[in-house]
Parts: C-alpha cells; structure tokens; sequence
C-alpha cells in the first residue's frame, strides 16, 4: 500500500495517526472517511445556505425602498442597505461589488444576493438583529415551532454549520466534531422552512 504521506504530507497525515492510535493502515482509512463525509457535508450545507438565502429575501426584500425612490439602484437592496445592515455587515456588499469590478454597476441584483457569502446568514441571525428577527426574519421559518422558537437557536445552527463548511473548505479534518448534531442542525433550518424540503434534500 502506498503511504499517503508522499502526497498529503507526514505532518498532515499525524492527526490522523494520532485518531488511529499509530495504525497507519486505520489511519489511511480514517483519512479517506474524513474526504467522503466531508464532500457528503458540504453538498448538504450548500443546500442549507440557498434555501436560508432566499427564505430570508423572500421576507425582507418587501421592505425595500421602492426603486422609484431611490437615488441609487442598489442602494435600496436590503443586504446593501444601511437601514438593515449595520456597516460592518455591510462589507459583504462591498466585496460583492469588489468581485464584479466593471461590471458591478449592471450586475442583477440576483446575482448579488447570489454572491453573498454565507458570512451574512450568520451575521442576520445574531444578537445586534434581535428587532429584526422578532419583527421579521422569524417568518422565514413558516414551519418553527411556534412556542419558544427564538432567534440564538437559529444563530447556533447557522454558526455551526458556517464553522463546518470553512473547514471542509480548507480540507481540515472533521472526524473531531459532533457531525450527528451537525447534521441534525442542518435538518432543523431546512424543516423549519418547510418540511418538503428537508425529505427532498435527505432523499436526493
């Protein structure tokens, strides 16, 4: 068997070692576990951050200024929107913007919401958004549980699966985590939206 160190090198490969209990054999096998169920997590998350995405466009892009009233287009975009964001969320506006270059000023304004990184999903449901929340992101979970449902069980879902997905982004290892609960929490956001939902995404 050909040691994987040769590609992944050894000072990577000694966390896994270490997991193994030094079977380097374990070890291989617990590494190529680590890739399946990291590709596994970050199809499911992909699916939990689109459908975030637009159930909360769908509650707040109603409260937008009127495109008539605006001095500027975009400006009356909600996530490019000072009157929703705070400035520092703003930033993921900017770098949108940043990213499109020339063409930022004729860029749709779904491929913007599009371009938003799942950093704002996170940011929306935090404690500086409580009124917001109440007032309503609350409705874009049509499905919640009607007593009790509260803003930071929204938040601790989102950030978990947000911390996930950066590492599977940077192929670290996720044999460490709580993936049932991770999973489970995936669940949660795509039931609490709509229940049709969760049973495609779990069947596809």
């Amino acid at each position: 068997m050909t040691d994987p160190t040769i590609w992944i090198t050894q000072r990577r490969f000694d966390e896994y070692l270490v997991a193994a209990n030094h079977d380097r054999v374990a070890a291989r096998e617990l590494y190529e576990w680590n890739v399946s169920i990291s590709a596994a997590f970050f199809e499911l998350i992909s699916h939990v951050e689109v459908a975030i995405r637009n159930a909360v466009d769908v509650v707040l892009q109603p409260l937008e200024t009127p495109e008539s009233a605006r001095v500027d287009q975009q400006q009356g975009w909600w996530f490019a929107n000072p009157a929703f964001l705070t400035e520092h969320d703003l930033k993921f506006y900017g770098t949108a913007r940043k990213h499109f270059g020339q063409k930022a000023n004729g860029a749709s304004r779904d491929k913007y919401l599009a371009s938003m990184t799942f950093g704002l999903w996170e940011c929306v449901f935090g404690p500086k958004y409580e009124q917001l929340f109440r007032k309503h992101l609350v409705y874009a979970f049509p499905n919640r549980d009607k007593a009790g449902f509260k803003r930071d069980r929204v938040h601790k879902n989102v950030l978990a699966l947000k911390t996930l997905r950066n590492r599977i982004a940077h192929h670290q290892a996720i044999f460490d985590l709580p993936l049932e609960e991770r999973f489970e929490q995936a669940m949660d956001l795509l039931r609490w939206i709509d229940p049709d939902l969760e049973r495609w995404v779990t069947g596809l």
